[in-house]
């Protein structure tokens, strides 16, 4: 049988900085779980990872306990005293004690924090297991994907400027050039055929018609 180590942990969100701070203690669970088969109780940092990837955030394992009693004692007591819930730095929604802060700036009912609190179904774990194992992750930016961007931007710079292939041909059937098209030439139509005109041909009227 697995041993079980309690332990608080700090995850961090690579390119914002934001932070969360929490701890595990369930049966079995051990630090080499995070980052790895744990990934935080946070919705927030789990839906930041069904977007961006596991490597968006950074994971650090930052004290083991010997009871489940001491980690979460260890872990109010941290997110207490930085009054994590109040800080824009930090994901955490509460402070350990249950009372919950939405940062969206609206109220949570009392419906809405004991759904938040009541542990999360077999099904429902399972489900965001699925999800976690799909998880799109950011590939690395390796020398062949530099090169690939870097031709990229050189073809860009290379076709800056240059005219259109088509520069100066001729409408097909009106005798006017592309060209001509910014300077006052319209589309006319009969209703069975379609000219480009500065003025208006007797029996026209304006727009390219739908025959």
């Amino acid at each position: 049988m697995k041993n079980t180590m309690p332990f608080t942990y700090l995850i961090t969100h690579i390119q914002t900085g934001m932070r969360y701070y929490g701890s595990k203690s369930s049966k079995g669970c051990s630090p080499e779980d995070l980052g790895k088969s744990y990934f935080s109780s946070s919705k927030r940092i789990k839906r930041i990872i069904l977007d961006e990837g596991v490597l968006a955030f950074k994971f650090e394992v930052r004290k083991t306990f010997g009871s489940m009693e001491e980690a979460v004692r260890w872990e109010a007591r941290f997110l207490r005293r930085i009054q994590a819930s109040k800080s824009k730095d930090w994901f955490n929604m509460h402070n350990g004690d249950g009372n919950f802060v939405n940062k969206g700036g609206y109220r949570l009912t009392e419906t809405t924090k004991s759904r938040m609190r009541k542990p999360k179904s077999e099904s429902h774990r399972e489900k965001l297991k699925i999800h976690l194992d799909n998880k799109r992750v950011i590939p690395e930016w390796t020398d062949i994907r530099k090169s690939s961007q870097s031709k990229f931007m050189v073809g860009n710079q290379i076709n800056k400027g240059r005219e259109p292939y088509n520069k100066g041909k001729e409408f097909p059937g009106t005798g006017v050039s592309n060209n001509q098209s910014a300077k006052g030439f319209f589309w006319w139509n009969n209703g069975a055929e379609r000219i480009r005109s500065k003025i208006q041909p007797e029996g026209y009227v304006r727009g390219r018609g739908t025959f």
